[in-house]
């Protein structure tokens, strides 16, 4: 049974500046079967943000009074002094990439696939245990089929102080860059600090 979550509706402003800004870009990314059920996500999520911030939603280019939305990128799992989740991995097994980091209070994440920037990817598998809830294993050899290196998934949201840990199948040592591809939903605040905001 699953806990419904508060959330305040966009309004037909903020709804036209999701779908002109977000869209697009989901339309870049992702086959076309997924881009509704991404955007869907991402909907949720805004409405999510704006009951817990109370402010309006001021898309890609929000004011000081409002939340907006960027693309997922390491400081939202507090790596934003490496800035970076491309690892040098010396053996092939399960790999763990984020350690049961907790995500800030500022932030809804929505994870809608994963790329990997290598030229040569390396991972097989990637395991999710998100707020204490372990999703099942995705198989991302897909992967490599696509010139992109971009591989969806079921779009889901990690909210505010989720635990989120991500673990990675290698299936040869050496260097890779999976990472999740998606979007942080969170305060002007956060998304114009150069570092993690707990």
């Amino acid at each position: 049974m699953s806990v419904a979550v508060e959330k305040t509706p966009l309004t037909s402003e903020e709804e036209e500046l999701l779908r002109d800004q977000v869209e697009p870009i989901l339309k870049t990314v992702l086959p076309a079967t997924f881009v509704p059920r991404a955007l869907t996500a991402i909907k949720e999520a805004v409405e999510q943000s704006k009951r817990r911030h109370g402010m309006a939603f001021g898309g890609m280019l929000p004011n000081s009074a409002q939340i907006g939305i960027h693309p997922l990128s390491p400081r939202e799992f507090n790596l934003a002094t490496t800035w970076t989740l491309r690892t040098n991995w010396a053996t092939t097994t399960w790999q763990t990439l984020v350690s049961s980091q907790t995500l800030s209070k500022y932030t809804h994440l929505v994870v809608v696939g994963y790329e990997n920037l290598e030229p040569v990817p390396r991972t097989l598998a990637v395991k999710e245990t998100v707020g204490g809830v372990e999703h099942p294993i995705i198989d991302v050899k897909e992967i490599r089929k696509s010139n992109m290196q971009i591989q969806p998934i079921e779009p889901y949201i990690a909210g505010p102080i989720s635990v989120f840990t991500l673990e990675v199948f290698v299936e040869t040592t050496g260097y890779d860059n999976l990472r999740p591809l998606g979007f942080v939903v969170a305060p002007y605040a956060f998304l114009v600090s150069k570092t993690f905001i707990a």
